[in-house]
């Protein structure tokens, strides 16, 4: 069975890189001044994963912990956040004012099952780091993460 979730993984992965691409192309094509990387607020997710431990890094600029909600089931990381950007000088005349918001919500599926009482999660210059030890048969259950 975990091969098949691999595989459909794989072809959801390659599907959702496609699509992506051909929005890309789209807006480059008529010159509209985002793409789907602009939307997304540039976050790049990997999993990593050890004899004992899974590791994600995520590269979330502009962000700040407040902002994060992460959950984690036997299953699945959740991770969900806001950006809010705007610097203006009070003294200041401007003729243009860019402000950066934007949202966004990745579930990761997890390889294995993890000792959520351990999990520990870290921030630091635009890095989100997720540490999650494995375990072996315990019960499936859920819970929030504070970050720090």
């Amino acid at each position: 069975m975990s091969e098949l979730t691999l595989w459909k993984e794989k072809e959801m992965t390659k599907l959702r890189r496609d699509i992506d691409r051909l929005f890309n192309r789209f807006c480059y094509d008529f010159g509209l001044p985002f793409t789907l990387d602009d939307m997304a607020g540039a976050a790049a997710f990997n999993l990593s994963e050890t004899d004992d431990q899974l590791i994600l890094e995520a590269k979330l600029p502009g962000m700040k912990p407040e902002d994060m909600d992460i959950s984690v089931t036997d299953d699945a990381l959740s991770i969900n956040g806001q950006v809010r950007e705007e610097t203006v000088k009070e003294d200041a005349q401007y003729q243009r004012v860019e402000r950066r918001s934007g949202s966004f919500s990745r579930r990761i599926p997890l390889p294995c099952k993890v000792k959520i009482d351990d999990i520990t999660a870290t921030y630091k210059d635009g890095t989100l780091k997720i540490t999650m030890p494995k375990c072996e048969g315990e019960a499936a259950r859920g819970v929030q993460i504070k970050v720090n």
